[in-house]
């Protein structure tokens, strides 16, 4: 998230056209078409990688019509049209974002059979006289001499950070985020292919590829900073100074953020981003950004708004996880503001909002509060944000604050979980991090489920793995632990519709009976827990139904 400007941004989607007065100049608008040619189902591999591909096969998602590229055809009339440039392909959406500022042009797309509607996003920025960029206003945050004890070990200063969350414990295994994929959503990465706190990352290969998802090339070195600080707690390798917790892993750097202005074309590139980073099979996307207000007032999103699938972002952010990406989002600065909520996408009901705390592990005053106005626990968990160490532009390093920051912490962290058991599903990743928080049994506005342990989130994935058909998944729809368990037994889960039942059963050796509870889901992330006090030291079997799906596995009850 950006230090200020990212905190909040964002709006419904108007619904009409421009007015009159204000199409004289060039806006941007969305194209939606009434369908697909779907021919290509079949073939998946034309127009998703091989890693994508597998990254669905593990998880257990089907290929479908929402995945199709755009109709080449209608691309291809809408593109016949003079007076206008296109955008970008949004085949979740169907539809294609165009520029122009003649009215004609939205009158003979209107008037074709295979557009379903034309609708206005946002003016086109044209900039403002003395306008100061937002982010120039956090430097101030940056001191080049760091303030705060250094500890005598390979991290520096950069310690806090890492140990804090108990990252450093997978690193001692050799879970560093080798072979996870990240990809970075942010306002540009100046000057990291320069920096020598970067080098590593291309000397090893690292960087994996680039997208300007505003200026339409495969640039993404340039337009701000933001990214390269926020990139920096996770990718980087300076042994005494600093290292990130995910300094192995592989990164793709999106551009999707305009940091001298803010409209809603953002969120359009935010989402396109979004599909791109499915299509090359990216595992995790970090987005330190967030929306609620814009230039233009009148988009501003509302409160009411950030009820977890409304705003465009957030749509994109939810379905990037049923793609089978975990989508990691700063929750916002925005906590000693008048709007203190947090922002699209981190409403987002798959979406794993991360809140700042300090080195006390303390919530920062600046962060941002939930719930989600449909009452879903935000933020999901917290992470240092608040004099965080990041890389700066002067060769060295320095501490600045925001969830910016503690985002990409918490990223890096699930990137090297995930090392540790690549077949895990992105369900089970997310489930294993919010179940090792501090405060998980009692969550609130301020931490969500608390400050998670990497050590323990490494455990609760060790416990839950099995085999299946092919011996080498995890158990990609629920998480249940402790196990070996003593006095409670909790079962995690997150659905992917608004209603489905579940039952849970618990045997003995003998076959009885001791458990067998049904209850009705609903669509997000679910918790439940049983005392079992009444269970005799020993083993069971537990079964776990939903749908056509039934998953076993013993449980074992000690401590008695």
């Amino acid at each position: 998230m950006r230090f200020i400007k990212h905190f909040i941004l964002g709006t419904l989607l108007w619904a009409g056209l421009l007015s009159p007065a204000l199409a004289q100049q060039e806006s941007w608008y969305l194209v939606t078409f009434t369908d697909k040619p779907t021919e290509l189902l079949s073939t998946p591999e034309k127009f998703l990688s091989q890693r994508a591909l597998d990254r669905r096969s593990r998880s257990h998602i089907e290929i479908s019509e929402e995945d199709l590229p755009l109709s080449s055809a209608y691309l291809q009339k809408v593109n016949s049209l003079s007076g206008l440039s296109q955008g970008h392909r949004l085949k979740w959406m169907n539809a294609v974002t165009i520029k122009t500022k003649d009215e004609s042009v939205l009158d003979t797309l209107n008037s074709w059979s295979f557009v379903q509607d034309v609708k206005w996003i946002s003016q086109v920025p044209v900039g403002r006289q003395g306008y100061v960029d937002k982010l120039d206003e956090e430097k101030d945050l940056i001191r080049e001499n760091v303030s705060i004890n250094s500890f005598l070990t390979d991290y520096g200063d950069a310690w806090p950070q890492v140990g804090m969350i108990g990252v450093n414990s997978l690193h001692k295994d050799g879970y560093t985020g080798k072979g996870i994929w990240i990809g970075v959503f942010d306002n540009g990465f100046s000057r990291v292919d320069v920096l020598p706190y970067f080098e590593s990352l291309w000397t090893n290969g690292q960087i994996i590829g680039q997208q300007d998802m505003v200026d339409g090339d495969q640039n993404a070195l340039h337009g701000g900073t933001h990214g390269t600080a926020v990139m920096s707690t996770m990718a980087v390798t300076r042994p005494g100074s600093m290292i990130g917790t995910a300094p192995d892993a592989s990164y793709y750097l999106f551009r999707t953020e305009v940091s001298a202005s803010e409209t809603l074309i953002e969120e359009y590139h935010w989402a396109a981003a979004a599909e791109f980073a499915d299509s090359v099979g990216i595992d995790i996307i970090n987005s330190s950004l967030g929306y609620s207000r814009f230039d233009d007032p009148a988009q501003n999103h509302t409160y009411a708004d950030m009820n977890g699938d409304s705003t465009v972002i957030t749509k994109a952010a939810n379905r990037a996880f049923k793609k089978g990406i975990l989508v990691v989002n700063s929750a916002g600065n925005s906590g000693n503001r008048d709007w203190y909520y947090i922002t699209a996408p981190a409403d987002g009901k798959y979406v794993m909002a991360i809140g700042a705390i300090g080195i006390d592990q303390q919530v920062a005053p600046f962060s941002s509060r939930g719930p989600n106005s449909a009452g879903q626990t935000k933020p999901d968990v917290c992470a240092l944000g608040w004099n965080a160490i990041v890389a700066t532009q002067d060769s060295s390093h320095g501490i600045s604050s925001g969830t910016s920051f503690s985002s990409p912490i918490t990223a890096g962290a699930c990137a090297s979980l995930w090392q540790a058991y690549p077949q895990a599903s992105n369900y089970s990743v997310a489930l294993a991090v919010r179940s090792s928080a501090h405060q998980y049994d009692s969550p609130d506005t301020l931490y969500g489920y608390g400050i998670p342990d990497f050590a323990k989130a490494l455990q609760i994935l060790k416990d839950n793995s099995y085999p299946v058909k092919d011996n080498s998944t995890l158990l990609s729809s629920f998480v249940m632990y402790p196990n070996p368990a003593t006095n409670e037994l909790h079962l995690d889960f997150i659905s992917t519709v608004s209603s489905e039942t579940i039952r849970f059963k618990v045997t003995d050796t003998q076959g009885r009976t001791v458990l067998d509870e049904k209850w009705t889901a609903t669509e997000g992330y679910n918790h439940n827990s049983w005392s079992i006090l009444h269970l005799e030291t020993g083993t069971y079997v537990t079964e776990f139904f939903r749908g056509e799906e039934r998953s076993v596995r013993k449980l074992s009850v000690v401590g008695r």
